[in-house]
């Protein structure tokens, strides 16, 4: 019987999912997984509509699988999802021995599971689904986003939620999927490129100062003056104050995911005027009492 790994091996099962893919020949965008099990000898069948609780089953009876799939949610997308989860646990190395010794397995799909053998199938599922070559194609094809990822939703007939998660894994840009419920962060998927994410938010910008009239706006983030890498708000103020006033820098940033470059002229730096204070009379004390001539 295979042991539980720790935590899931992301490269394994996309990997998994690559080579189902090229042993059948398909390249996308749209991929049936339905038709991927029964040419593997696997019955899909769904369950029906009125049972709740679980994404679907992998079940053996002797030497002969089936697949039972969700079908309480009435979107295309996640059942088949959920068909190509179950495949991810017939398909990974390890899963069919460790999760079948009673002959069925429940699964939970969706990237709902903290288990590592739930997380692996559902990393297969995007994989098998979204083969990465023909989803970047389409990606590169769209402006960064949620239009992006709905286009991508359409073109691969997947659910949002997974393909958003697909999309974070493979852009270039700083992207986070997050799922909440009230205060409560159940799960956030960050691409490399948010990982990575250096530089200082302008969080406003003065109207009719240099910033402003260098293209810079408020939610772009400054990540390099000319060439020099700015990790926080004192590496661009140590540079901006180091730089002679009227001379032009160039600084790099990012805005709505796009990297941009504006010339910005190094203004003075002004500080707020001095208000003179005005001469204001002490408060009157308690009256003294006047002097008495001796008597």
């Amino acid at each position: 019987m295979s042991t539980k790994p720790r935590l899931a091996r992301k490269s394994l099962a996309e990997g998994s999912a690559s080579l189902v893919l090229r042993e059948m020949k398909i390249e996308g965008p749209r991929v049936d997984p339905e038709d991927i099990a029964t040419r593997k000898g696997i019955v899909v069948q769904p369950k029906p509509d009125s049972i709740d609780g679980v994404s679907g089953m992998l079940v053996k009876a002797g030497d002969q699988f089936g697949i039972m799939y969700a079908t309480n949610i009435p979107s295309k997308g996640f059942q088949k999802f959920c068909i190509a989860h179950e495949l991810g646990h017939y398909c990974i190395d390890g899963h069919s021995d460790a999760l079948l010794s009673n002959g069925a397995h429940y699964s939970q799909a969706g990237f709902r599971s903290s288990d590592p053998f739930e997380q692996e199938a559902d990393y297969f599922a995007a994989a098998l689904l979204m083969p990465e070559l023909t989803f970047r194609k389409e990606m590169n094809r769209h402006d960064p986003g949620l239009t992006c990822v709905e286009e991508l939703r359409k073109a691969c007939e997947t659910s949002l939620t997974a393909t958003a998660i697909r999309y974070s894994g493979l852009t270039r840009d700083g992207v986070a999927v997050i799922l909440s419920t009230g205060a409560t962060i159940e799960w956030c998927f960050m691409s490399e490129g948010l990982k990575e994410a250096k530089g200082v938010l302008i969080r406003q910008v003065v109207a009719g100062q240099p910033a402003d009239q260098g293209g810079i706006r408020a939610n772009d983030v400054v990540v390099s003056v000319d060439g020099t890498a700015v990790e926080g708000p004192r590496d661009l103020q140590r540079i901006i104050s180091s730089t002679p006033v009227g001379q032009s820098v160039k600084i790099s940033l990012m805005r709505e995911g796009k990297e941009q470059q504006v010339a910005v002229t190094v203004g003075a730096y002004q500080t707020a005027p001095r208000v003179p204070r005005r001469l204001v009379p002490p408060a009157p004390g308690p009256r003294q009492p006047s002097p008495q001539p001796p008597r």
